[in-house]
């Protein structure tokens, strides 16, 4: 799907299934408990790597594209992705940038929430 800006993504009415953080080279540099569920990958499979060295880039189609528009605009941006392992299931994967110091988006943090009981 197309991504779309966020009006408010800080104002997100539920507790994200996972969170995830990115550096400028797409590494993961942090992933919470709900994102080795949601990948189907231990912790220490997802640290360091890509989500393409992880095999799990085509989870989300335009993912790659996003978070590159977010580390360049530093605005943030929403995604909606079907699950990489449940046919089932249905994610919002909301894009924000993180500033270092101020005005340089130094990462990006990604809150993945499940949407599968709102459609």
């Amino acid at each position: 799907m197309e991504p779309t800006r966020a009006a408010s993504a800080f104002a997100h009415p539920a507790i994200p299934a996972a969170v995830l953080r990115y550096d400028r080279s797409y590494r993961v540099r942090y992933a919470s408990p709900g994102a080795s569920e949601i990948f189907g990958l231990p912790g220490e499979q997802l640290l360091g790597r890509t989500l393409a060295q992880t095999g799990r880039l085509a989870w989300c189609g335009g993912w790659h594209l996003a978070v590159a528009d977010v580390f360049a605009s530093g605005e943030p941006l929403v995604l909606e992705c079907p699950s990489p392992r449940d046919a089932g299931r249905h994610y919002e994967s909301v894009l924000l940038p993180e500033f270092f110091p101020v005005d340089w988006v130094g990462s990006v943090l990604e809150l993945i929430y499940d949407r599968t009981n709102d459609r």
